[in-house]
């Protein structure tokens, strides 16, 4: 796992992990049994700083349209965003448990990366040198 970014709120600090697999979850979802197909590609951890305690708070799931490998991924405030090698980006939000989105970007493969810019403005990549700007928004 990876740490992506910690919060503090209240005195609790809150963790963002994402889940390092080399797999596609296709591959882990024929491994597991039906209920817990859908693998998790980040989980959010509440952490007690000062007796060391945690629990896990959040796991963040691909939407069913979702397909292939994370490739890359990033955070912007309460806001991740993680991007496929089959050209789906999806944003979650923080916060809002089951909140996820798709958003579509031209259907290949090479999709290289996927930043947060000021104002909610989302950057995605190609290999070939193609940039996409979205406009993000919590009302959308």
């Amino acid at each position: 796992m990876a740490c992506l970014r910690g919060y503090s709120s209240s005195g609790v600090l809150f963790v963002l992990l994402q889940h390092q697999s080399l797999s596609s979850l296709e591959d882990e979802a024929e491994e597991k049994d039906e209920e817990s197909k859908m693998a998790a590609l980040f989980s959010l951890v509440a952490v007690n700083p000062l007796s060391g305690a945690s629990v896990l708070a959040s796991r963040l799931h691909p939407p069913n349209a979702w397909s292939g490998r994370l490739c890359e991924a990033d955070v912007g405030g309460s806001r991740v965003v993680g991007l496929s090698q089959s050209g789906g980006v999806c944003v979650w939000e923080l916060g809002l448990r089951g909140a996820s989105r798709m958003v579509r970007a031209p259907e290949s493969e090479g999709w290289q990366l996927a930043r947060w810019g000021e104002g909610g403005t989302l950057v995605t990549g190609h290999h070939n040198g193609d940039v996409t700007l979205h406009r993000h928004s919590a009302a959308q």
